[in-house]
């Protein structure tokens, strides 16, 4: 169910979708239709996707040119694992996500405290967990641990 607000209604700021506000989300996925409706969803929300990329050598590849503001890594990409990138983010201070159906007893213990969000996940949930609602554009703050989720966004608002 979607909600209809008027533009002009002091409620409507409380229900549409968060705004990335340009920054550059890289996406790590190598489910194809997965990584293509991620890709979209950031695109509506205003964001810069890097990629999508299928493999960590891309993602790799893709880091030594650009410098996003929060990365969504799936953390299985085919016979290989994310943990390269993840590690690589980490070292540049990056924050980033894991979206998986991986169990967390797969992530390495300098990965556990990355919040892992089951698929499918709802995008608008995601950057709104990783946004301040209050203030946008502001950058991402990796030690706040993503804390900020909202529950008020319909499942479906983004399509």
């Amino acid at each position: 169910m979607l909600y209809s607000v008027a533009q002009d209604h002091p409620v409507r700021e409380a229900l549409v979708a968060p705004t990335l506000n340009g920054q550059k989300v890289l996406l790590v996925e190598d489910e194809f239709l997965l990584a293509d409706e991620i890709k979209k969803a950031v695109l509506q929300l205003d964001g810069t996707p890097l990629g999508p990329v299928p493999s960590v050598g891309q993602a790799l590849a893709l880091l030594e040119h650009h410098r996003p503001d929060f990365a969504i890594l799936n953390i299985r990409l085919g016979s290989e694992f994310s943990f390269p990138v993840a590690d690589e983010l980490l070292r540049r201070g990056c924050p980033y996500v894991f979206a998986s159906a991986s169990p967390q007893i797969d992530i390495p213990e300098r990965h556990r405290a990355v919040p892992l969000w089951s698929k499918p996940i709802n995008i608008v949930e995601l950057v709104s967990s990783l946004t301040d609602r209050n203030s946008a554009a502001q950058p991402i703050d990796h030690a706040m641990g993503f804390a900020k989720a909202f529950s008020i966004y319909p499942d479906n608002l983004i399509k």
